[in-house]
């Protein structure tokens, strides 16, 4: 099965910045795109094949007006793709 992925977020009406991220995480071949990797899709995640594996898709939303909401989301999308692809998160917080 072929599916479309597309995905956007809006910063809204009162806020300057938006805080909102996003995963679309294709299980078979550990291909990944977030809200941080920029608005528009990579091509090969336009249309993806469904795979053995499957699809998994995330929002997270930025709690606008929290401090650091966008941080916190950010943090959530890559905590589940890391975990999912078996990348140990703590190398990047040790490194970062």
């Amino acid at each position: 099965m072929i599916v479309e992925l597309h995905a956007k977020s809006d910063v809204g009406r009162v806020r300057r910045g938006n805080e909102d991220n996003f995963l679309l995480l294709d299980l078979s071949s550990s291909r990944t795109w977030t809200g941080s990797d920029g608005p528009e899709s990579p091509a090969d995640m336009s249309a993806v094949d469904m795979g053995t594996n499957g699809l998994v898709l995330v929002v997270s939303d930025g709690m606008g007006g929290a401090l650091a909401g966008d941080v916190a989301s950010r943090m959530a999308v890559d905590s589940v793709r890391e975990t999912l692809l078996g990348k140990d998160h703590n190398d990047d917080i040790i490194a970062g």
